[in-house]
């Protein structure tokens, strides 16, 4: 689950530089939990901290050089999105409320995610 975590917050940056508010929204993570990981993941060098023009206020950027293993931990978080999705829409696919024509897009979204 570390991957899946690293992965979900370098994301969150893999646009551009952000700072931790920002992070924080973006990745719906925990403060004290984001502060942990971005601790972890500026230690391991995905990640490169730098101060403001002010230099009060830290923003996180990624390490273009280390772009393997920040892919690998992305691609780790989004299949892990995908398996959840899987599974939740499997399980609304078999809600006996739900039409024929429900199930069968439900059904065309699984095959999507499959094929990811």
């Amino acid at each position: 689950m570390d991957d899946v975590m690293k992965g979900r917050i370098l994301n969150a940056i893999k646009d551009g530089a952000r700072f931790f508010t920002e992070i924080h929204e973006k990745a719906s993570v925990s403060p004290s939990t984001l502060s942990k990981y971005l601790r972890e993941l500026e230690r391991d060098g995905l990640i490169i901290v730098e101060l403001d023009r002010n230099k009060r206020k830290p923003f996180y950027r990624l390490n273009e050089e280390r772009r393997d293993e920040i892919e690998r931990l992305i691609n780790a978080y989004v299949s892990n999105v995908v398996e959840e999705t899987k599974k939740g829409l499997s399980f609304v696919s078999k809600l006996p409320t739900l039409t024929d024509e429900d199930r069968k897009k439900i059904e065309e979204l699984i095959k999507k995610l499959e094929s990811l």
